[in-house]
């Protein structure tokens, strides 16, 4: 017999037990090849991913301390799936929603459905919700979820217990995230929703460790990719604090390699530096040449800008033309199966 027809007898062998649909040779799986990245606005961010940005029908985890850009990064990811022609979807357990803000980063209010107000079973039950839509609307568009975030969210048995500030059970959290991610993980992956969790850190209660991110170790198991990022430092403008300069450590990536990491801007008032972003990309990726506070561009591409600039003037030089040669430098020889905006 040979290897082919041992390999399909041991197929229907296996099928005859677990029903069809489930057991496959590799190049036959249907639906979990990554079909598509929602850009997190910030090349060197993607760059530090190894891919075009957060990937669809994968669970991403987005955590760190407070205040170090962690919920801006994932408007930005939302403005971009909107950009896209796709789905926002955003649950705010925080009530840190500011419509303002939101527009200016480039999200449109209008289209953006918001969820407040739920416990974390509500949550789940409500994705699952979603997912069904999705799945009888074929939707080719990314569906993109931002769950913001993890750690402000109650449980069930939290609001029904009459002492509620008292007698805790612990663990409650971690209990219903290892069981409800488990559940939904597959439906995830299927109908092309790209999950981001947004979590803070808390100290162990032993005192020993100052990074802890509550919920349990489930979310770190079934997350595909894990972004800590922290602030390194305080834009000024004189004496006003305007921005903060942060930095982003890739924890665990099946997408790439993982332990990249990446410098990022945020501005209070409109959000990721952009323009900063791609002058930093350009620089790591050869593009332009430092010398104490001036830039030029390398021999290649002096078409671009003949003469030395300074980092405030490259916003008029990064014209369209030049993103795409930084975006194609950045993703060059990358297998991505992007589906047309």
């Amino acid at each position: 017999m040979s290897q082919v027809n041992l390999i399909s007898d041991v197929i229907n062998a296996m099928e005859k037990v677990l029903g069809n649909g489930v057991v496959y040779k590799p190049a036959d799986i249907p639906n979990t090849k990554i079909r598509q990245y929602i850009s997190t606005q910030c090349l060197p961010i993607d760059m530090a991913i190894g891919r075009r940005g957060i990937p669809c029908g994968r669970i991403s985890m987005i955590y760190g301390p407070e205040a170090s850009g962690k919920t801006t990064i994932a408007y930005h990811i939302l403005a971009e799936a909107q950009r896209m022609g796709g789905v926002a979807i955003l649950y705010d357990t925080e009530f840190s929603f500011d419509p303002d803000r939101v527009e200016i980063i480039g999200i449109n209010p209008e289209e953006l459905i918001l969820v407040q107000d739920i416990n974390m079973e509500e949550m789940f039950t409500s994705l699952e919700a979603l997912i069904d839509k999705v799945e009888e609307g074929d939707i080719p568009t990314p569906v993109c979820v931002v769950y913001d975030s993890i750690t402000a969210t109650k449980t069930r048995s939290e609001e029904e217990k009459k002492d509620k500030y008292n007698n805790q059970q612990p663990a409650v959290q971690a209990q219903v995230l290892s069981r409800s991610l488990r559940l939904i993980l597959n439906q995830v992956v299927k109908n092309n929703i790209a999950l981001i969790l947004l979590s803070q850190m808390r100290d162990n209660v032993a005192g020993y460790a100052s990074d802890v991110v509550p919920g349990g170790r489930a979310v770190k198991f079934y997350s595909s990719l894990m972004m800590k990022v922290s602030r390194v430092g305080i834009l000024k403008n004189g004496d006003e604090s305007i921005g903060i300069e942060g930095k982003v450590k890739i924890e665990k990536n099946r997408l790439g390699p993982p332990f990249r990491t990446a410098d990022y801007t945020i501005n209070f008032a409109t959000g990721i530096d952009k323009i900063k972003g791609y002058l930093d990309a350009a620089e790591m990726l050869g593009v332009v040449k430092k010398a104490g506070g001036w830039y030029e561009f390398a021999e290649d591409y002096r078409k671009f800008g003949e003469n030395k600039f300074r980092q405030k003037d490259f916003s008029d030089l990064c014209t369209p033309e030049l993103i795409e040669v930084l975006e194609g430098l950045a993703f060059h020889g990358v297998d991505d199966e992007i589906l047309p905006n």
